[in-house]
């Protein structure tokens, strides 16, 4: 009897441990007891250090990325259905292409028309990523330097080394 007596002693003390945790967790966090957000104080200091973070740093942290085995990121933003595009294949897609800064480089959408491009014509990271895709699909990538233009960049547009980011929105197969 002594020991189920301490054992549920122990289980109380565990649950209360538990709530305390929470309790530090939400005070970190700005939360009242009465569940609102405490405002000016705290979210004042959080923000000074989201700004404090670059913008590719708030994409990486704040987006459900998947990385693949070469280091491509991807992030599903709208599901597409049907067959997946080969190395060989045609893809007509809409996209736009930024550097980490967020300054775009490149923009299908600001032409006002898709292109078309075959995947064995495209960067090694881009026709990794759009194989994934399904036609319909939306997608955002980050693209690190290795699977994008290297240390020669691109042109004036694209310093050497870049990581790119990158969102497809994957129309057709065209074959």
């Amino acid at each position: 009897m002594k020991m189920r007596k301490g054992m549920v002693i122990l289980a109380l003390m565990a649950v209360a441990s538990c709530g305390e945790d929470q309790k530090e967790k939400d005070e970190k966090d700005g939360v009242t007891e009465s569940g609102a957000t405490r405002s000016k104080s705290m979210s004042s200091s959080s923000s000074k250090r989201e700004k404090s973070l670059t913008r590719s740093e708030r994409i990486l942290r704040a987006e459900q990325m998947t990385t693949t085995a070469s280091g491509l990121k991807y992030q599903v933003l709208q599901e597409g259905s049907g067959e997946h595009p080969t190395l060989l294949s045609n893809v007509k897609v809409h996209y736009v292409g930024r550097l980490m800064d967020g300054t775009v480089f490149d923009s299908s959408y600001d032409r006002g028309e898709p292109a078309v491009f075959g995947l064995h014509q495209v960067i090694k990271g881009w026709g990794e990523g759009v194989q994934l895709m399904k036609p319909g699909g939306k997608w955002r990538f980050v693209i690190p330097p290795e699977l994008a233009y290297g240390e020669r960049g691109a042109g004036e547009q694209i310093p050497g080394d870049s990581t790119l980011e990158f969102e497809v929105e994957l129309l057709s197969i065209e074959e």
